[in-house]
Parts: structure tokens; sequence; C-alpha cells
């Protein structure tokens, strides 16, 4: 009854093992298969004028001021 067990235990984690190798060769055959492509990067949500600090500042405040205001009326 022992040895069925351990004979289990050791095929589950050989074939865990062994999915586990497949899934790192294919994750490492993707990588230099798409090495070349770049990939999109997300837009950050800041518009081309407010590039300069003082503009990110100000529109941060904003942001946070009318965070706080809406925050304050729900409760």
């Amino acid at each position: 009854m022992i040895l069925e067990g351990l004979k289990l235990m050791v095929l589950g984690m050989a074939i865990v093992y062994i999915f586990l190798i497949i899934l790192m060769l294919l994750v490492f055959l993707s990588s230099k298969l798409f090495k070349g492509k770049a990939m999109a990067t997300p837009s950050s949500g800041i518009s081309p004028s407010a590039k300069s600090a003082d503009d990110l500042i100000a529109v941060l405040s904003a942001a946070v001021s009318s965070y706080r205001n809406r925050k304050k009326g729900s409760n």
C-alpha cells in the first residue's frame, strides 16, 4: 500500500518536472523568437503639453484634490 503511494508520488513529481521543463523551453524559445520585436509601451496618461515638472506637479495636485473632494462627498 505504501509502495503504491510512493510510486504515485514519484510519477506525479516526474510529470510536473517534465511539464516545467517544457514550459521553460517554450518561454526560452519565445524570447528568442520575439527578441527583435519592440513591445508597445502603455501610454502614461500625461498629455504632451504637461512635459515640464511644474506642469506635472500641477496636474497631480489637481488630481489629488479632485479625488479628496469626491471622497468627502461619498462619506
